[in-house]
């Protein structure tokens, strides 16, 4: 069943943001095991010849490879270079925020530990 998300905009202070951090290059990551609104996110890529993926999926655990992320395809950060993503309305997890490094654009195919990722949200 497809999750329903609530879209409306919302009233945000900037002293209710948490910025979650990866702490260095990973794989994959959960941001936070519940419900949270996503604001921006961030993401450099220590592979110095492939593109990779950035994504999200409203989910407390990364999910298998196939899997569709939250955005119909990743973001795309380039080879040794960043992306920076804001969504035009913030986006809600409703289940929890994990984000994966895909090698493929459309699905997950986890990569290995290129991505450095901040994430900002609130709760």
């Amino acid at each position: 069943m497809a999750a329903t998300y609530d879209l409306h905009l919302r009233d945000t202070r900037e002293d209710t943001l948490i910025r979650w951090d990866s702490a260095g290059k990973a794989a994959s990551g959960v941001v936070l095991g519940s419900k949270c609104y996503v604001h921006e996110a961030v993401a450099r890529n220590g592979h110095a010849s492939a593109t990779l993926y950035l994504m999200f999926f409203d989910a407390t655990t990364v999910p298998d490879d196939g899997a569709v992320p939250v955005f119909l395809g990743g973001i795309a950060v380039p080879p040794g270079g960043h992306a920076d993503w804001s969504p035009p309305r913030t986006q809600p997890f409703l289940t929890g925020c994990v984000w994966a490094c895909s090698t493929t654009a459309d699905t997950l195919t986890l990569g290995g530990a290129d991505l450095a990722v901040n994430v900002t949200y609130e709760t």
